[in-house]
């Protein structure tokens, strides 16, 4: 693939889409959740998404440890809406947050990430502890009953903006707000988005290795916009599909990167 940066657009050639057409049929292992299911849930679903978000920076690795244990409940659970709003100060609040963090062994950066969890809960909850600006925003913006297309994509970027204006993360002790991938991920985790791609290290080494473009904040959009236009028709295969299936296949898809690179099949 090639980024012709003078149209802000994307050149695939006949390699990249035979590879595109072999991942398409590589099978997801796990499903998407169903578009609009926010709407079905509570607000302690939209905030165990944020949770979520702030512990996967260093990658995903900590899930597994609670799932196998069976203690990824009490965790969310410890860190719930209604847990957190009995802190009375925010001394109290960081103290118990770190805690938690402590005990369930989460994360690689359980300072930083007590830090996000605080700074994230003042960001978005209410004084009642509702995440009633989040919720109304993605009310707003709804766009699940339409047909994927242009206009979706510019409503799904909206939203993205507004997470991006209000999602913080802690590195080092340093207040950040989240570039595009959190956002990404956090929509299509909670059934809103199917046009962005949120491009974390795996996915960009794919595209590095596999189509040779190196993902960038100059090309982002750009990538999303060609498999909007040009992939989804052909493959029948949404953006947010297509990340899904290249992060629970990295390995695989990888290796046919390679043997494709010295040519051998």
């Amino acid at each position: 693939m090639k980024y012709i940066k003078a149209s802000n657009r994307i050149e695939a050639s006949k390699h990249d889409w035979a590879h595109l057409r072999c991942i398409t049929h590589l099978k997801p292992q796990t499903v998407i959740p169903e578009l609009g299911c926010w709407r079905q849930q509570d607000d302690e679903f939209l905030w165990r998404s944020i949770v979520g978000q702030i512990c996967n920076r260093g990658g995903v690795a900590w899930r597994r440890p609670l799932e196998r244990s069976g203690q990824m409940d009490d965790f969310r659970e410890s860190l719930s809406l209604r847990a957190l709003r009995e802190m009375k100060s925010e001394k109290r609040l960081r103290a118990y947050v770190a805690k938690q963090m402590e005990a369930f062994h989460v994360g690689r950066f359980r300072s930083d990430n007590t830090r996000s969890v605080v700074a994230n809960l003042a960001a978005f909850a209410d004084a009642d502890g509702h995440l009633s600006e989040l919720r109304k925003r993605l009310d707003e913006l709804d766009c699940t009953g339409e047909a994927v297309g242009p206009s979706v994509q510019a409503r799904e970027r909206k939203a993205r903006t507004f997470l991006m204006e209000r999602l913080i993360f802690y590195h080092k002790g340093v207040k950040r707000y989240a570039k595009r991938k959190p956002p990404s991920d956090f929509l299509i985790n909670t059934g809103f988005a199917r046009t962005l791609i949120p491009f974390d290290s795996r996915m960009r080494k794919v595209f590095k290795e596999l189509f040779g473009l190196r993902v960038s904040d100059e090309n982002y959009e750009a990538i999303e916009d060609w498999f909007l236009s040009e992939a989804y028709p052909a493959l029948h295969i949404t953006p947010s599909e297509f990340d899904r299936v290249v992060f629970q296949h990295t390995d695989e898809i990888l290796k046919r990167a390679a043997q494709s690179a010295s040519g051998t099949r």
